[in-house]
């Protein structure tokens, strides 16, 4: 019912439990019942019950397997670990930028503790990629940091900005200099790098299979039964499939801009 009205809002009281709340008076003038939000949902709910088929009934997903891996809607990859492989996390996945982290430093991260991409890619889940930051201040700093550094370059004249494109650009004859350079560099020795120099994502299988069991450890869990046999399945992870191109979200660990 209608309490009470001033102008073009009135107080609905909800005829089921009574819940008084300021709403638009034109939006239930002409109504016969008036509901709060909880009792109209769970009203409606009731009356479409057994009306409606789920659009999955019936079919079957495709099982995860340990190692197999999507992209958030955060940007980070998350990697199939396990159903109720930690004690507080009910589904699988644990991102994977933090689980190479652990490995790579030998040691669990707190729940305050981020890891840093250190080029800026949070894709880019290789060790020498992460570093651990102790607090969110922490990791604040290191980004305020870097944004301090490329001002000083372009006090220097290192980087230049194009009033015509409203761009900051490195200066052209700098830019030739860090290419030369760069091909100086490349082409590391992957064999003698070894494991340390690859995403989990990137691993052969028997890798994969000894990282993860060491990240359990690090973790004082046991790893799942299944672990060697699903990682033992072929050579190539393929991502989880998503239904119409949804998104999952949740995951173990804080969520770091990078």
């Amino acid at each position: 019912m209608i309490k009470e009205r001033k102008g073009d809002t009135a107080l609905r009281v909800c005829d089921e439990c009574g819940h008084e709340q300021w709403v638009s008076y034109w939006n239930i003038n002409k109504k016969d019942r008036h509901l709060c939000r909880h009792c109209s949902n769970r009203l409606n709910g009731k009356n479409k019950k057994g009306k409606y088929n789920s659009w999955n009934k019936g079919k079957r997903s495709d099982p995860r397997e340990i190692g197999s891996f999507y992209l958030n809607s955060s940007g980070y990859y998350e990697v199939w670990i396990g159903a109720h492989t930690l004690p507080d996390m009910a589904g699988g996945y644990y991102k994977e930028h933090r689980l190479m982290a652990e490995v790579k430093y030998g040691k669990e991260l707190g729940d305050k503790e981020l890891v840093h991409h250190i080029n800026g890619d949070k894709t880019d889940n290789r060790p020498r990629n992460l570093s651990i930051c102790k607090s969110q201040a922490h990791h604040r700093n290191i980004h305020n940091q870097l944004e301090r550094l490329s001002m000083e370059l372009v006090n220097s004249g290192l980087i230049k900005y194009n009033d015509v494109s409203n761009e900051y650009q490195l200066d052209p004859f700098l830019r030739e200099q860090i290419s030369k350079s760069g091909e100086l560099l490349e082409n590391p020795n992957e064999r003698d790098e070894g494991n340390q120099q690859r995403s989990l994502r990137e691993m052969t299988h028997e890798e994969r299979s000894e990282t993860i069991l060491k990240w359990s450890t690090l973790k004082r869990v046991e790893a799942p039964d299944t672990l060697v046999a699903n990682l033992a399945k072929g050579d190539d992870i393929v991502p989880s499939p998503l239904k119409g191109g949804a998104v999952r979200k949740g995951g173990h660990g804080s969520s770091e801009p990078c």
